[in-house]
């Protein structure tokens, strides 16, 4: 059973989310939805995905008050689909202050640079509210290594000419029909549309600022496609 919470699936009590450790630990993974080879990791910076040694790039900025522990999973299917390690940075932000990100972008950026200091190029980065203005942030700063741009549940303003300078090739905004972001990003997709760049919308489904009950089967077909499939 889950109960469901800001940005973020939350576990019913009887689950617990893994302890936050100084040191990554590896673990093989042995669910349904994964490959034998697949191995999650969680630490101190964040948690990790590997669908057996995948070549490609997923990377996950969460929202205020969620966690890599409680939203990094839901997107292991998509990782699977697309052969992509999933790789989710823990907010710098401390727990009594809603655990998101918080300073200049050398702070919000530092717990993925420990986990993946090189970043290869042509990857698909995503955010979820305050995660997905980092995402953009992010993404503008370095031209050249995402291709795929995913943000959720933010009001924000895009525009062609930013987008193309940073070497995106495609990007998906989505939200739940009760968020009060929902028009302002149906109105991006529009204004990029018609400027002639890649772009589509997802609803969430009838859900406010938090995760659908079938998030995971809407994000492989959105990750699907803006990775270019």
């Amino acid at each position: 059973m889950l109960l469901v919470g800001c940005g973020r699936p939350v576990p019913a009590p009887a689950d617990t989310a893994p302890a936050v450790i100084d040191a990554v630990v590896d673990v093989v993974d042995a669910s349904d939805d994964a490959t034998d080879a697949s191995v999650r990791t969680h630490g101190r910076f964040g948690a990790t995905f590997d669908p057996g040694g995948a070549p490609g790039l997923i990377v996950y900025m969460h929202g205020m008050g969620a966690s890599p522990e409680d939203s990094c999973r839901t997107f292991e299917p998509a990782a699977i689909a697309n052969r992509a390690r999933l790789v989710c940075p823990r907010g710098n932000a401390k727990k009594s202050e809603g655990g998101a990100w918080i300073g200049n972008l050398a702070d919000k950026r530092y717990s993925l640079d420990q986990l993946m200091p090189v970043r290869p190029a042509g990857g698909t980065l995503m955010g979820f509210s305050i995660g997905a203005h980092v995402a953009l942030q992010l993404a503008l700063s370095e031209p050249g290594k995402w291709s795929g741009l995913i943000l959720m549940n933010q009001k924000m303003v895009l525009t062609k000419s930013d987008l193309e300078r940073a070497g995106i090739q495609r990007v998906v905004l989505c939200a739940g029909e009760y968020d009060a972001s929902y028009p302002v990003l149906h109105a991006e997709k529009e204004k990029l549309a018609r400027a002639g760049f890649p772009v589509r919308f997802v609803t969430l489904g009838p859900v406010g600022h938090h995760f659908s009950a079938d998030m995971e089967t809407r994000m492989v077909d959105a990750i699907t496609w803006v990775r270019g499939g």
